[in-house]
């Protein structure tokens, strides 16, 4: 699906030549009014520190990549947790002996992607480890998993669940 050509956006030689000159200018004042803005330490003003860099606007958090972390293991519980997110989750004892928690998804999804959990099936993937604050024991949202030769996908590269409806 092509660009909608508007007077706004048109080539200056596809427009009459009155109104190339009256949409020239109204560019102009917009412009100016931007420059304006930006000199007086309006919106979008761009200030910097001492060292240089650009001061995160107020509201609003830089977005930094979760870490991916891998799993493989034996699942050893599996939970559905209605009050606090309604997804299944699974807790997985590594090689080594160590035990992680997995957030998976919703039991429906789980069903519609035909990947079934059961307790003591071996289990691989990925995740992310969205919680900073808790660095012992975080708990892993998984991305992906295979589990008896299936592979599960839950969510996309930056961390969305694919069974949300906001990536419409």
């Amino acid at each position: 699906m092509g660009t909608v050509v508007t007077p706004q956006n048109a080539p200056p030689e596809l427009l009459p030549q009155g109104q190339a000159l009256q949409v020239a200018q109204q560019q102009n004042v917009t412009k100016q009014r931007r420059n304006a803005a930006l000199a007086a330490g309006g919106p979008g003003a761009k200030t910097t520190q001492q060292d240089g860099a650009t001061p995160a606007q107020p509201g609003l958090m830089p977005f930094e990549r979760a870490p991916i972390k891998r799993f493989s293991g034996t699942i050893q519980q599996i939970t559905e947790l209605p009050r606090r997110d309604q997804q299944i989750h699974i807790w997985v004892t590594e090689p080594g002996g160590r035990e992680l928690h997995v957030s998976v998804a919703p039991k429906w999804f789980l069903q519609f992607m035909g990947c079934t959990l059961s307790h003591d099936a071996q289990v691989n993937g990925r995740g992310f480890k969205f919680d900073r604050a808790n660095k012992r024991d975080p708990v892993v949202y998984a991305k992906e998993f295979t589990i008896n030769g299936r592979r599960c996908q839950l969510r996309n590269d930056e961390g969305f669940a694919l069974w949300s409806n906001k990536l419409r």
